[in-house]
């Protein structure tokens, strides 16, 4: 039986492997992916769970501040890493990431 540290639902289940608990991120993608993949069972016929409970269930708020100032790349950190890269993909990349302040993931979003 898991501790009460005032989890619940959801959150309670969300552990990695090692049995700490996940981040809020994390869990808030799991639970946003789960969500749609049943939305998308039921509309298509795969599953009768009530569309009303899966609406009830609330995703946590995403946590925006997950870095400090002291984690951040500074300039000298950027230049050095610029100059070890022999790849122009990695140049290019580089540059679209960082004047924008992009995650790595985010630049397969971009249009």
């Amino acid at each position: 039986m898991p501790a009460d540290d005032g989890r619940t639902g959801w959150t309670q289940a969300a552990e990695h492997a090692t049995g700490k608990p996940c981040k809020q991120n994390t869990i808030h993608d799991m639970i946003g992916l789960l969500k749609r993949n049943y939305l998308w069972r039921v509309e298509s016929g795969y599953s009768d769970i009530n569309l009303k409970k899966i609406s009830a269930s609330r995703t946590p708020p995403v946590d925006k501040m997950t870095k400090t100032v002291e984690s951040r790349v500074t300039a000298g950190d950027a230049g050095a890493a610029i100059r070890v890269w022999v790849s122009p993909g990695d140049h290019g990349l580089f540059t679209l990431l960082w004047p924008g302040g992009l995650w790595a993931i985010e630049v397969g979003t971009l249009t």
